[in-house]
């Protein structure tokens, strides 16, 4: 699965679950995401091992709206 918003291959797992990803905004729900480390956190029930949303092309009105901090400052592609 590709990266769908360039940046977004760059930013950190824990960095989505806080800012963007930690929980499906049409209904709140989140699952357990199994971290490399063996630890667990709370993210989008959408939100793949590898970091990347499983229904992208389908998101809902929520997710298209976020407006990722860290690409508009231009973070990610500073190599920030």
């Amino acid at each position: 699965m590709k990266a769908p918003i360039p940046g977004c291959e760059d930013c950190p797992l824990e960095e989505k679950i806080l800012v963007c990803c930690g929980v499906f905004p049409e209904t709140g729900e989140s699952r357990a995401l199994p971290l490399p480390d063996g630890g667990e956190v709370p993210a989008c029930t959408h939100l793949s091992a590898g970091g990347f949303c499983a229904i992208y092309e389908q998101r809902p009105p929520g997710c298209r709206r976020h407006e990722c901090p860290a690409l508009a400052a231009g973070a990610w592609a500073r190599g920030a």
